[in-house]
C-alpha cells in the first residue's frame, strides 16, 4: 500500500492547481477585454450618434448635402440655359425680336433663371401684365433705344440705359453673363 500511496503523489494535484489559476486569469482577461470593447463601443456610439454635438453634426451634414444637391441642380440648369447671345447687345437684339412675337414662354428664357433653375416669378408676372396691357410693341421699342453704359459695366455685368427726350436715364437694363453656358441673360429690365 505504501507503494500505491507513493504512486499517488501530489503531483497531479499540483498540476491541477497550476492549471486552475491560468484558466481563471484567461477568463478575467477575456472579460476585461469584452468590457473595454463594450465601453469603447458605447462611447463611440454616443459620440458619433447620440450626443448633442453628434446630432448637430448630423443636422449640419444634411444641410450641406441638401445645399450641394441644390447647387448641382442649379449648375445643370444654368449649363442647359442656351437662350441669349454671346454679347450683351446680341442678347438684347434677340430679346427685342422675341418681344415682337409676343410669346411669353420664349421671352422668359432670355431672363436670368431663379434660384430653383426656373424662370423667376417676378419676370413671369411682369410679362403677364405686359400681355394684359398689350404693351409688347411699346416695350420692344423702348429696349431698342438702350445704349451700353461702359462705365457701369464689368466683365460679367452689362448695363444699358434708355434715356428720355431730355437725355436723362429713364430705364436701366442689366445683363449678367451665365458663366456656365457662356450666354448673356437679362437680370432686370
Amino acid at each position: 500500500m505504501e507503494n500505491q500511496n507513493n504512486n499517488f503523489d501530489t503531483q497531479p494535484t499540483e498540476t491541477v492547481m497550476e492549471i486552475k489559476p491560468r484558466r481563471v486569469w484567461w477568463k478575467f482577461a477575456v472579460g476585461a477585454v469584452i468590457i473595454l470593447i463594450l465601453a469603447g463601443g458605447g462611447y463611440w456610439a454616443w459620440d458619433k450618434y447620440f450626443s448633442s454635438e453628434a446630432r448637430e453634426n448630423q443636422r449640419l451634414q444634411k444641410q450641406v448635402e441638401a445645399y450641394q444637391a441644390w447647387e448641382n441642380r442649379y449648375k445643370e440648369a444654368m449649363k442647359n440655359d442656351a437662350y441669349g447671345g454671346r454679347t450683351p447687345a446680341e442678347t438684347l437684339s434677340m430679346f427685342i425680336d422675341v418681344l415682337r412675337k409676343r410669346d411669353i414662354d420664349l421671352i422668359t428664357k432670355y431672363f436670368l433663371l431663379g434660384e430653383d433653375g426656373n424662370p423667376r416669378k417676378e419676370v413671369v408676372d411682369g410679362l403677364q401684365k405686359v400681355k394684359e396691357e398689350n404693351r409688347f410693341q411699346s416695350v420692344a421699342d423702348t429696349v431698342s433705344r438702350a445704349v451700353y453704359n461702359k462705365s457701369a459695366s464689368s466683365e460679367d455685368t452689362a448695363w444699358f440705359t434708355v434715356d428720355n427726350k431730355e437725355g436723362i436715364a429713364e430705364y436701366t437694363i442689366i445683363l449678367k453673363l451665365n458663366k456656365y453656358s457662356g450666354v448673356w441673360k437679362i437680370e432686370s429690365l
